[in-house]
């Protein structure tokens, strides 16, 4: 028989730990791609990145994707800290077809200093 004391504690426990344990979600693509930060907010990420050869679109067709620059939402696992203005990074993106955010960055590992990029001309 439960008591109100061991019920207490088990909700409080569901409550602190966010309910019951939600499966991954799958990314539909992951790609490692390197670049260079042009700004930062709270939870995104504007990279210069260099082309994506092996880009698929969402019904999975080949469809390279050139270099650019373009936002990216940031995984929360990912040091902030780190990711300063114009520093060069070896990125892995997730990309979620099904919902938002479409493209996450989710691990940076930092390029050695003069890392040269083959970024588009701005």
């Amino acid at each position: 028989m439960i008591t109100r004391r061991a019920l207490g504690l088990f909700c409080l426990c569901l409550f602190a730990c966010g309910g019951a344990a939600k499966p991954a979600d799958p990314a539909d693509a992951v790609y490692d791609v390197r670049g260079r930060v042009e700004t930062l907010d709270a939870d995104t990420v504007q990279i210069a990145h260099e082309a994506i050869p092996t880009f698929k679109d969402r019904d999975g067709k080949p469809s390279a994707m050139p270099a650019m620059t373009m936002p990216f939402a940031l995984d929360p696992s990912v040091d902030r800290t780190k990711l300063t203005p114009k520093s060069l990074w070896q990125f892995r993106v997730e990309i979620h077809w099904s919902h938002a955010p479409g493209m996450r960055v989710v691990s940076a590992t930092a390029l050695p200093p003069g890392t040269a990029l083959a970024l588009a001309a701005q």
